[in-house]
This record gives C-alpha cells, sequence and structure tokens, in this order.
C-alpha cells in the first residue's frame, strides 16, 4: 500500500508540474507575463491555467482552441471599475487542428471569474465549465456535458447541447420572453429567471420565475417540482401565482434595468413557500441547491480564489541563513462572496 501511495503522489506531483501559471495584466507597471489575454492562451499548454489580472481597461475577444483554466480576479470583483472583462465575446472551439502535432483537446475547458458579452461553444465541445462569470449577453451552445453554475446571465443560453447543469444562475432581463431557449436533456434547478424556459426531456426544480410564464413556446416531456412563480402556467407541485411583494423583502419586478437587479439580495420573507421548500429540503432560488450563493449578498463573479489582507516581516535583521518570519493574513477561498 506505502509503495502504491508513493506511485501515485509521483504521478501527481508529475503532472502538476507540467501544468503552469501564465499571467496576463493590461495595468501599467504590474507585473505579468503577458499583456494580451489571446497571446497567454496561444503560449498555453493543454491543462495550463491562465490568469488575468482586473483592470479599468478591457481586454479583447478571444478564442480557445485548447484545454486550459482561464481565470480571472472576478467577473465584476466588488462591483467597482475594475473587472476582468474580456470584450465582446469569448470563442471555444472544438477540436484544434495543428499541422505536425495532430490534434489538442479543448473539451474539459474551465471558465472562472470573467466578465463578458458572449460566450460560443463551437463544434460540439464537450465539458465545458463556465462558473462565477458576468456575462452581459448569452450562451450560445453545442456539444453536451457543459455545467453553468453561479453565473450572472443578461439574456439568455440556447443552443443543441444535451445532458447540460445549470445551476444557481440569475438571469436578467427579457420579461416575458425566453432565458433558456430550446435545450434537451439538461437538469435546471435553483436559478432566478426574468424571463421564461423551453426544452424537451428537461429537469427543471428549485428555480424561480419572476415573469408572467415561466414555460416557453417548447414544452415537452420535461418534469417541471418545486418552482417558484408569479404566474400560474406551471403545473401542480409548484409554488404557483406567488405576489413578489409578499416573497421577496425588497421590491422586485422581473422588468428591473441591470443596475437595479444587481442591488437586490434576493432574501425570502418569512412564511414564503421558497424558505426549505425545494426538493432537496433547502431553499428554492439561487440561495439553495447544490452552489447557493452567500447569504444576503449578490453576486460579484468572485471566483473564490484566497486573497492576500496584509504581509508582516516579524524579522527587524535577518541573519545569513536564519529564517524568515512573516505573519501573512488573507480571505480564504470558503469566504467567497
Amino acid at each position: 500500500m506505502k509503495k502504491l501511495f508513493t506511485l501515485v503522489s509521483l504521478i501527481a506531483l508529475s503532472y502538476f508540474a507540467q501544468a503552469r501559471i501564465l499571467t496576463v495584466s493590461n495595468v501599467a507597471g504590474q507585473a505579468a507575463m503577458f499583456k494580451v489575454v489571446q497571446t497567454a492562451v496561444d503560449s498555453a499548454q493543454v491543462g495550463d491555467t491562465v490568469f488575468v489580472h482586473a483592470s479599468a481597461t478591457d481586454y479583447a475577444s478571444i478564442s480557445i482552441k485548447k484545454r486550459i483554466v482561464l481565470l480571472g480576479e472576478g467577473g465584476r470583483p466588488d462591483w467597482s471599475s475594475l473587472k476582468v472583462r474580456i470584450n465582446n465575446y469569448i470563442y471555444v472551439d472544438s477540436i484544434a487542428q495543428v499541422p505536425g502535432a495532430g490534434t489538442i483537446p479543448v473539451s474539459g475547458t474551465v471558465i472562472n471569474g470573467i466578465h463578458t458579452d458572449y460566450v460560443s461553444i463551437m463544434n460540439s465541445v464537450k465539458g465545458l465549465i463556465v462558473k462565477n462569470c458576468f456575462i452581459g449577453g448569452n450562451i450560445n451552445t453545442t456539444g453536451s456535458g457543459h455545467i453553468f453554475v453561479n453565473n450572472y446571465i443578461g439574456w439568455y443560453i440556447n443552443g443543441a447541447s444535451t445532458n447540460v447543469l445549470c445551476m444557481n444562475n440569475f438571469f436578467a432581463k427579457l420579461s416575458g420572453e425566453v432565458n433558456i431557449a430550446d435545450v434537451t436533456n439538461w437538469t435546471i434547478s435553483n436559478n432566478i429567471f426574468s424571463g421564461a424556459f423551453s426544452g424537451t426531456s428537461c429537469t427543471v426544480v428549485n428555480n424561480i420565475f419572476l415573469g408572467a410564464n415561466a414555460i416557453g413556446s417548447t414544452n415537452t416531456s420535461n418534469s417541471f417540482s418545486k418552482n417558484l412563480q408569479v404566474g400560474t402556467d406551471l403545473p401542480i407541485g409548484n409554488y404557483t401565482g406567488q405576489a413578489l411583494f409578499t416573497t421577496f423583502t425588497e421590491t422586485i419586478s422581473a422588468s428591473m434595468p441591470t443596475n437595479e437587479f444587481v442591488t437586490k439580495k434576493f432574501t425570502f420573507k418569512a412564511g414564503s413557500p421558497g424558505i426549505a421548500g425545494g426538493t432537496d429540503g433547502k431553499d428554492v432560488g439561487i440561495r439553495g441547491g447544490q452552489y447557493p450563493w452567500p447569504a444576503g449578498k449578490f453576486l460579484n463573479g468572485d471566483p473564490g480564489l484566497p486573497k492576500v489582507q496584509s504581509i508582516e516581516v516579524q524579522n527587524a535583521v535577518l541573519a545569513p541563513g536564519a529564517t524568515l518570519k512573516v505573519n501573512l493574513k488573507a480571505k480564504s477561498a470558503s469566504t467567497k462572496q
């Protein structure tokens, strides 16, 4: 057993030793390996992480054609002018053909803590993870096995992808229209929708629908349970006809502009059926489920990284060969907000 453990450890260390972290910043004077995100992505190898620093200046659109982790300081950390914004599009393309190098896998790419307008998943990519992102527009999908969690999505998700997990996201705008359009075999839980859902053979549970209708033009073989809605078009087994003013502690409307939506906490009033009313015994909406948002806070796109708050050197004088004593204080990743 000891030999097996040692072998597994060596294999793990070898794998992580090969993966690199490439840093990007377009802020003058900030130390980083690259100034342009696309240059860093092109320089990355499969399995590398491209870490993008927050900036008041947008980064240009990018295309990802290999499996990497694209990691930002936050889609909109603390709602300040500093954010990791990829202007316009992030394209994730399928297996890239490289002359003399065969094929490069892109499936399994992770996009975490980024602000962008659109994410386009092309040519049947599989297993893309998008989390903690502020997406002002929409996600266009193909392929299968994707995971979308803890995102702010300004418009909608659509496309021909299957077997997708869509959990604890917030869909703004488009009151009376569709936020998830024409999808198949998705699990959709603990989201907040301003608009409706349209799909086939999907499991739709523990969501909140702020608009008059929860169901769009396509509703074939879907399963709905414990969703809370203002309207009444969901079947028995859901919380229908719930007035917003008796559901939440704040004034909320499905037609609110984005600058109002992002200030809301979506806290239930006492007695709301959404409290511990989900299929799992947890709250309905973004505060429950597998990826709950912190209580009393709105998503700010923080990817949950540890953040150094202070560094204090304890040694007044350091002799040659002596130990440097440092007192470091940081916010742990578990306190993501």
